[in-house]
């Protein structure tokens, strides 16, 4: 009868063995997983899985071999599949980095047919000396690499959570010789890390340096891409918040937006339209670095300020140094030029817009000049009434 308990852990000791005296397990070592996150497997080229170079297996276990036994290896891997309609599972292999050579190969089983299923699998590896043997190479430092099978669909991914060594002496009666299975491929790419599970996960893409949050089985897109909601929160000493640098921050950066409780700071922005998911030339919206803004489409407001400088607004006509024009004057004006006075035609507006405070001081400098015109024809209907209602009296 036999009696085993396994840990899971970066090194486990065995406390287990045969109590007829045929097997002792000496325990297993977890060589990926854990802070390096779980490797995505999406090609039929070599990828890396692990990045820590490791000795040989054979110095990872320092029990000595008991008279009589055998040592035997076993490579563990706990990962996920949806390689459902691919012929056979995905391999693995040694990759001895520092000689740019392949060691032995694993065909590993599927695992399920989706990526948040899975299983542990155990299979038989022969040493690395063996396989540095068989490689013809002296520095067996090592990490592991993986591929998907040929002929598998787009889409079709593996997701390796970990990899375990694990040691068992056996009686050599009984010992399997593991021979080795030497792959002769070139370097592998690099991988993309998945953290925190599959689902909701923050990945990292070796190859191009992307970062996702809460992207579910794809690539992040850009640089950094979320699905889902960003909180950004301060401290009583801290304000917290959010800026953007252009430029590598300390040397060439500058500053282009800030964000926080207090303020709100940018250097110009433009809001495009999108047409199939990518940006056209039409500007929709734009704010440049001295505040100007454009937009294509329409504003609604509550309440609009318009800043005046001191001396603009037209209190001015009202001064008794104002040269108000007589209306024989006003009218020869409009007669030739077909507008009033010191306020813009309509081909100016056309071309260059209007500006909505300049616009109010004129319309209402009109106004003012409406009143002072109608106050002066009041005094001269006044006069006016006054000399008919004598003539009247007279003539009574």
């Amino acid at each position: 009868m036999k009696t085993k308990l396994v840990f899971g852990a970066v090194l486990l000791l065995s406390i287990s063995y045969d109590v007829l005296g045929q097997e002792y397990n000496r325990g297993i070592i977890q060589v990926f997983g854990f802070d390096e996150g779980a490797s995505t497997i999406k090609s039929t080229d070599w990828q890396i899985i692990s990045k820590t170079y490791y000795s040989t297996i054979e110095s990872m276990f320092h029990q000595p071999v008991p008279t009589g036994y055998s040592r035997e290896y076993h490579l563990g891997v706990r990962k996920a599949d949806n390689i459902g309609g691919c012929a056979i599972g995905m391999d693995v292999r040694f990759w001895f980095t520092w000689e740019n050579k392949a060691g032995h190969l694993v065909q590993l089983y599927r695992d399920w047919g989706d990526l948040t299923e899975g299983n542990l699998r155990w299979y038989p590896i022969p040493t690395v000396s063996a396989q540095a043997s068989a490689a013809g190479i002296s520095n067996s430092y090592w990490r592991m690499d993986g591929r998907l099978p040929t002929g598998c669909g787009n889409g079709t991914q593996s997701i390796i959570h970990g990899l375990y060594i694990q040691a068992i002496d056996v009686p050599t009666s009984s010992y399997n010789a593991q021979s080795v299975s030497l792959n002769t491929d070139g370097v592998s790419s690099k991988s993309t890390y998945q953290f925190g599970g599959i689902e909701g996960a923050f990945s990292v893409n070796d190859i191009t340096g992307n970062v996702g949050l809460g992207i579910v089985n794809r690539e992040p897109q850009t640089e950094f891409e979320m699905i889902g909601d960003l909180l950004i929160s301060g401290s009583n000493s801290n304000n917290g918040g959010l800026k953007v640098f252009t430029g590598e921050f300390g040397y060439t950066a500058i500053e282009k937006l800030r964000i926080n409780s207090n303020e709100f700071f940018t250097q110009g922005f433009e809001v495009r339209g999108i047409s199939g998911g990518v940006f056209n030339s039409s500007v929709f919206a734009k704010i440049d670095n001295n505040g100007n803004g454009f937009f294509q489409g329409n504003i609604e407001s509550k309440k609009v300020k318009v800043s005046a400088a001191p001396g603009s607004f037209p209190d001015y006509v009202f001064a008794k140094e104002y040269q108000l024009k007589s209306l024989p004057e006003l009218e020869a004006f409009i007669r030739e030029n077909g507008h009033l006075p010191n306020v813009p035609t309509a081909k100016e507006v056309e071309a260059n817009g209007q500006d909505l405070g300049l616009i109010q001081q004129k319309l209402l400098e009109k106004i003012e000049e409406l009143t002072l015109y109608t106050i002066e024809q009041q005094k001269l209907i006044k006069q006016l009434t006054e000399r008919i209602e004598k003539l009247e009296n007279t003539g009574n």
